[in-house]
């Protein structure tokens, strides 16, 4: 089987989910090594563990240039923008630039895989797995950065994950730099300007669907595609620290993965569902219904 190394951005305080549950990781991904790349903070705390590499992020990007990027492009806006989520993705994408491999697989740092997960068909063929989800702003900026390029598949390739292969990402980042009717030197900064300015607040642009609609549409036989299936709203039901091998069992009937979103706090739902007794009777599906339940109570509720 063909390993690939697992690169993961992350910040101290999102490190929890991922530490707790490592074993998951080495045991459902086919992966050697587990690269997390941070602020200079994270060293101290990965230091004693063998099974994590770190790499120091200003190594990979330079944030303060991205903070100018930023503030001449919104002055008044920059207070709002989510510069860390931006600059995760920039880390994604440059890393293809020192990476010495063949492919790498990106990871969210609050998803947990809950089974096998498969890079690569019986025929060595990488594979996208494919998700539901579609933003358009997403594919307006896509289509400001390559002209032209247009949505490609029905689902969406946002999906917790991707296995990126390294020349790939390496010409796409060629592509944007080449693009002249863009203001901008480099990918980021054009990256920056592709977006509405009223999207830089929000969810502008996604690395994972630019890539996958970019290699769609350029290398169009590259990949195969299979579906993803992952619980978005875990952190209503369990503890991303306290998953019990119980929990994991009953949830991998249904889910690849399960997400931990910082925002998603423990409901009182989860004293009922990680019941034995409710694992028992109930399949693990039934948690997309709850939480749809949950989210329509609160807003009512404000």
């Amino acid at each position: 089987m063909k390993k690939v190394k697992l690169i993961i951005p992350s910040i101290p305080k999102d490190m929890g989910i991922l530490l707790a549950n490592i074993e998951l990781f080495y045991l459902n991904l086919p992966i050697d090594k587990i690269i997390i790349i941070g602020p200079h903070e994270l060293e101290n705390l990965l230091t004693p563990l063998p099974q994590i590499e770190f790499l120091c992020e200003d190594i990979i990007i330079d944030k303060d240039r991205i903070k100018d990027i930023i503030k001449c492009i919104a002055p008044d806006s920059y207070n709002n923008i989510r510069l860390g989520w931006y600059i995760q993705q920039f880390i994604k994408m440059t890393y293809s630039l020192r990476c010495k491999d063949e492919f790498y697989l990106l990871w969210d740092s609050d998803t947990v895989p809950l089974k096998k997960v498969k890079l690569f068909n019986e025929k060595g063929k990488p594979i996208f797995h494919t998700k539901t989800e579609f933003h358009k702003p997403y594919f307006d900026t896509i289509e400001r950065l390559i002209p032209g390029l247009k949505k490609q598949i029905k689902g969406s390739f946002i999906a917790e994950h991707m296995l990126i292969k390294t020349d790939y990402m390496q010409s796409l980042i060629k592509d944007i730099e080449s693009n002249n009717n863009v203001k901008g030197d480099t990918f980021e900064e054009k990256i920056l300007n592709a977006v509405e300015i009223k999207e830089l607040c929000k969810n502008g642009f996604s690395e994972f669907e630019t890539y996958g609609t970019y290699v769609q549409h350029a290398y169009p036989d590259a990949y195969c595609y299979e579906n993803w299936t992952s619980l978005r709203y875990g952190g209503f039901f369990f503890s991303g620290i306290g998953l019990r091998n119980t929990d994991v069992n009953w949830l991998c009937k249904n889910y690849d993965a399960i997400s931990f979103e910082k925002k998603h706090k423990l409901s009182s739902l989860n004293k009922i569902t990680k019941s034995l007794i409710y694992q028992k009777v109930f399949s693990a599906n039934t948690l997309d219904y709850l939480s749809l339940i949950f989210r329509l109570k609160t807003r009512l509720i404000k």
